[in-house]
């Protein structure tokens, strides 16, 4: 049906980064106020007061594991900033993924929860997930690149960190009386919190998935007015970000969250109209795609014991789709955005021998006016109880029909992308 229509199409094509305009476009915009100043400043008051309070405590272990923790999170932060080079959402600079406010923020929150007992995470967490907010409140940072922050700041306090006793919870005490004399043994479980039970290790599962995609192409057609625009995907970021929680030991919960941004200057290879606003051929506009994803899968596993992965599940997913045209001198903008619900069937197969784990996984919908497929494979090495990490490869194909002033629109997105998957159980 959409081949018989007559379409006025245009390519959004990259033609570099326009600084002087950039900085006047809406999208472009950045926020310098009380909230941004909050942030500047936790990302160092969170990990200073944490080695405040080791030398308060004269834990100086505890010191040297947070300066460890620090150090690595820094190296790794700044590493992956120079490697990937994602511009910035204000246009300002390449060096957007991950967030280092975040990411030395968690640094400090996670550490005086892993160091000093969990009664300290919902406050130390707080105050460190403001700074995030605060990055992306200031448009100086996309929502991916703080959650990639904080989930490293994490992780590098669970490879230095240990727990502090003020007492240990092993003791001794001397016994006599008129026939012997002995020594009575005690291990105070309450004050050992770090020891877990078999269950409590695997029970619980986060996952943070980093890539990038290397072909893709998303299309928006406004089916009424005949028009259609197309959206290079390739070579942008990807990521997302699990939490698994078993519920039985056959039967799991998956919660997962998936941003795809693109943001970008670009010239227009055709005229094209939004909502009220005409764009014409020729003319330079900024272009802001946002799609997050946010699912639940329930599933079960068919064989417990056994080195085979064959899960079957339903599960549903929540889909926010936004769209914002500019001209680069900000005279000219333009949002659309639009929601869905739909349900999804999932299954998993594949083998998992001990330290070397292999799967394929995939989720398929059918539901109203929307279709989604996804695929991913992966390969990864299990170091310990609580670290699996791989290499995923994947592939997502989706197609939306919704309503726009009237205006009937048709969003089509194919991708394939590929990263690397850290896995900590817990």
């Amino acid at each position: 049906m959409m081949s018989s229509l007559l379409r006025i199409s245009f390519c959004l094509l990259a033609m570099g980064m326009y600084s002087a305009q950039a900085s006047e476009s809406r999208i472009y915009q950045n926020q310098d106020d009380s909230l941004r100043t909050y942030g500047d400043r936790m990302q160092f008051l969170l990990p200073g007061g944490a080695l405040v309070a080791t030398l308060f405590k004269e834990d100086y272990e505890g010191s040297w594991q947070l300066t460890q923790a620090f150090l690595v999170d820094t190296a790794v932060v700044y590493g992956m900033k120079n490697a990937v080079g994602r511009l910035r959402p204000d246009g300002s600079t390449s060096n957007s993924f991950p967030s280092g406010h975040t990411s030395a923020a968690f640094v400090g929150a996670g550490f005086v929860r892993f160091r000093y007992g969990a009664q300290w995470a919902a406050p130390m967490y707080t105050l460190a997930g403001f700074v995030g907010l605060s990055r992306v409140w200031a448009n100086r940072h996309f929502l991916d690149d703080t959650l990639t922050g904080a989930s490293l700041g994490v992780f590098s306090n669970l490879l230095f960190v240990t727990p502090f006793y003020k007492e240990s919870p092993l003791s001794f005490m001397p016994t006599m009386n008129d026939d012997m004399v002995g020594m009575q043994l005690t291990y105070d479980w309450n004050n050992s919190w770090n020891a877990q039970s078999q269950w409590d290790v695997s029970r619980y599962q986060y996952n943070m998935v980093v890539g990038a995609v290397y072909d893709g192409m998303s299309h928006y057609h406004a089916v009424d007015a005949k028009q259609d625009i197309s959206l290079s995907q390739s070579d942008m970021n990807y990521s997302s970000y699990s939490f698994n929680i078993m519920v039985t030991p056959n039967s799991e919960v998956r919660f997962k969250f998936a941003p795809f941004i693109i943001r970008q200057e670009s010239t227009m290879a055709e005229s094209f109209t939004l909502q009220k606003e005409v764009y014409a051929k020729d003319e330079k506009v900024v272009t802001s795609v946002q799609n997050y994803l946010l699912s639940g899968h329930w599933y079960y596993r068919l064989f417990n014991d056994s080195p085979v992965i064959l899960d079957l599940g339903l599960g549903f997913s929540w889909q926010q789709l936004q769209l914002e045209l500019d001209k680069a001198d900000g005279s000219k903008y333009a949002y659309e955005e639009h929601y869905n619900v739909y349900n999804e069937l999932y299954a998993r197969i594949g083998f998992d021998y001990g330290q070397v784990v292999m799967f394929g996984e995939g989720t398929i919908n059918l539901f109203d006016n929307l279709s989604r497929l996804s695929a991913q494979g992966f390969l990864g090495y299990r170091f310990n109880q609580q670290w699996l990490v791989g290499y995923i490869i994947g592939y997502e194909k989706d197609k939306d029909t919704f309503k726009f002033e009237e205006k009937t629109y048709q969003h089509d997105s194919e991708l394939r992308y590929m990263g690397i998957k850290i896995s900590h159980y817990f």
